[in-house]
């Protein structure tokens, strides 16, 4: 849905509706928005996974197909995302997003 939009407000409208889905869900979408070419969406979707990272403050831990989904989108996106995002993003996880070394609890 996001990659067919032919416009940016097309693909912005995409990231949009995609952070409305709400919970675990948008996670992956937003994620994978760091691949499109455009620099104004790729902002967006930092803008918009932030807020998801902030308001998700609940006790609630994503199923282990979500988990699967961010994960991917992840590794998909790593390579063009902000250091300082990614960075954040596992922080905010419970889960690790690499195979690299566990971090001490």
């Amino acid at each position: 849905m996001l990659e067919r939009s032919p416009t940016v407000r097309g693909k912005s409208l995409c990231l949009r509706l995609l952070f409305e889905m709400g919970k675990w869900k948008s996670l992956p979408w937003l994620i994978r928005a760091f691949k499109l070419e455009d620099p104004s969406l790729r902002e967006l979707a930092e803008q918009l996974a932030l807020t998801w990272l902030n308001s998700n403050r609940v006790f609630t831990k994503p199923s282990r197909l979500e988990r699967e989904a961010i994960i991917d989108a992840y590794a998909a996106a790593e390579a063009i995302m902000p250091k300082t995002f990614a960075e954040e993003l596992q922080s905010r996880l419970s889960f690790r997003l690499t195979d690299g070394p566990e971090e001490p609890s």
